[in-house]
């Protein structure tokens, strides 16, 4: 019996699998070659060794810019522990004493002198005295000065010294790192690119290999505008304009691989692109599908299927009841009396097991689901209640 439900509407579009992510792996120091830690195609897991470069260089060259640090972190000591200006902090305190000496010998000897208690001679060697201790202390005081700026100079070239060091150390552990090239993601490896032995990274950063991450895999697909519409109306949130929820969650998508069987996971709505292309006026969409065996493989064709909308009473006819040729489409109608007759029917699209039908029968309508070769309009028949998985004649 001909039905009348509401069904959802599917679309196909040829679809193109990707990686999730794709990673070049590449020498980032030059070196010879020395090992290889992987089978050609082979799955492998993040912080994987892959390959391994002679690395003794690149240990000296840290061994090397260790001891640079260790000397300017020496060379600071030093210039923190003011050698220089200390021993000329004492000299300008040597010089104070020598002309407070002087001060006493001229204050002492001046009154005398006065009253002829002692040669004028010996107060004029006494006022020379002080004048040169004076000098002296200038210049001592002088040399502190100077010091004082030439230490803190030191002090300042020594810290900059350290910073350089610690760079190079860095650096050179960085470069050491870089001798085992690890796998950046969990992934499907692909065919090593050097074979051991070569020397790599001269002059540029040599593809060793490419690693990919297949679990799960993308496809990737363009709707025209009127599905994409359809499928806006249905999975669009009216107030903010992003997909549902529920829409993000829901695994609607089905992947019809190139030998026509349907791939066992199913699909959810990952992305869309933000414009239509304005010269095919289509919009490019990206799913996800689980790929936990690694079945599928990046850059795969295939047909992605999914429903774009819904159908309100829509009149249903099962499949094995339409007759096809030469592009026309018929059913064979038991009607009163059991006759049979030849109707034919407009199709819009398939929907399970079942064709959705424009026109041509209405619900209620029979149909000869089997024992085509048999029956011929106009004939009677003695029906029986058939099902879609067979017995109905």
């Amino acid at each position: 019996e001909v039905t009348q439900e509401t069904v959802p509407i599917f679309a196909e579009y040829v679809a193109r699998t990707e990686a999730n992510a794709t990673v070049e792996i590449r020498a980032r120091v030059e070196g010879v070659l020395e090992g290889i830690f992987f089978k050609d195609g082979s799955r492998v897991k993040k912080r994987q060794v892959l390959f391994q470069i002679e690395p003794a260089p690149y240990e000296a060259a840290l061994r090397d810019a260790e001891a640079k640090l260790a000397k300017a972190e020496a060379d600071l000591y030093l210039a923190q522990k003011n050698v220089e200006l200390v021993k000329a902090q004492a000299g300008e305190a040597q010089a104070k004493a020598q002309l407070a000496k002087a001060d006493q010998d001229v204050a002492r000897l001046r009154p005398l002198a006065k009253e002829s208690a002692v040669p004028q001679q010996e107060l004029d060697t006494a006022i020379a005295s002080q004048l040169v201790a004076q000098a002296e202390l200038d210049a001592a005081a002088a040399t502190v000065q100077n010091t004082e700026l030439t230490t803190e100079t030191y002090v300042l070239q020594a810290e900059a010294a350290i910073e350089g060091a610690k760079a190079a150390v860095v650096t050179a552990e960085l470069d050491l790192a870089y001798t085992r090239i690890l796998s950046p993601i969990d992934g499907e490896i692909g065919r090593k690119l050097v074979d051991q032995g070569n020397l790599v990274g001269r002059g540029d950063s040599t593809l060793l290999a490419v690693v990919s991450a297949v679990e799960p895999m993308k496809a990737v697909f363009s709707i025209s505008e009127t599905d994409y519409l359809a499928m806006a109306r249905r999975h669009l949130s009216s107030e903010t304009g992003e997909v549902k929820p529920e829409a993000e969650r829901e695994r609607m998508f089905e992947l019809i691989l190139a030998d026509d069987s349907v791939f066992p996971e199913k699909g959810w709505f990952s992305a869309a692109e933000n414009v239509l292309d304005i010269e095919t006026g289509t919009l490019t969409m990206e799913t996800t599908f689980p790929n936990p065996k690694h079945f599928l493989r990046p850059n795969q064709f295939a047909r992605i299927r999914f429903p774009v909308s819904e159908k309100e009473n829509a009149i249903l006819v099962p499949q094995r009841a339409v007759l096809r040729s030469q592009g026309a489409n018929t059913v064979y109608l038991v009607g009163e009396n059991n006759t049979v007759a030849l109707r034919s029917i407009s199709i819009q699209t398939t929907v399970g097991e079942n064709v959705l039908v424009l026109e041509g029968v209405v619900p209620g309508d029979q149909v000869v689901l089997e024992g085509h070769q048999k029956v011929r309009p106009g004939m009677k028949v003695v029906p029986t209640a058939g099902t879609q998985s067979g017995g109905g004649q």
